[in-house]
């Protein structure tokens, strides 16, 4: 008997539902669920911190299958380095704080596919995706 994934997304539930159910794929799930963006080599700390043994190519070779599957998403900010989080059912941007690192996830009131639809329009550029990141300090932060 395998076990089966339960999170408290049902949207990740329903698009691994026929996936084979690994401990690894649990555990990079369970520390995504419960975080910020993180970069691969922050996921592989935090499953080592949950007693999840795994090399650095599966987790690697993991994050991989949840991309394609769309359960995760990469995120490149500022500093270039690649971070990944739960794919959201909507698209969203983020906030980071530039004192304590903190980065936050923002939907946004005003969607972004008018200004995709008219810079195809006016330049011909198939908008395939955007990312927009606001830099700041987090309300913690502001407080000090």
């Amino acid at each position: 008997m395998t076990n089966k994934i339960k999170s408290s997304n049902k949207l990740i539930d329903n698009k691994l539902a026929d996936c084979r159910q690994t401990k690894t794929r649990r555990g990079v799930l369970l520390v995504l669920e419960n975080s910020q963006p993180l970069a691969a080599p922050e996921i592989l700390a935090r499953l080592k911190e949950n007693n999840v043994v795994v090399n650095k190519t599966t987790v690697y070779r993991e994050l991989d299958f949840l991309l394609s599957k769309k359960v995760i998403a990469a995120v490149i900010l500022k500093d270039g380095l690649k971070r990944y989080e739960l794919q959201a059912s909507e698209h969203g941007h983020h906030l980071i704080c530039l004192q304590c690192q903190k980065i936050e996830r923002v939907a946004l009131d005003n969607d972004l596919d008018k200004q995709e639809k008219a810079i195809t329009r006016s330049r011909g550029f198939k908008v395939l995706n955007h990312s927009l990141e606001f830099y700041g300090l987090c309300r913690h932060c502001v407080k000090k």
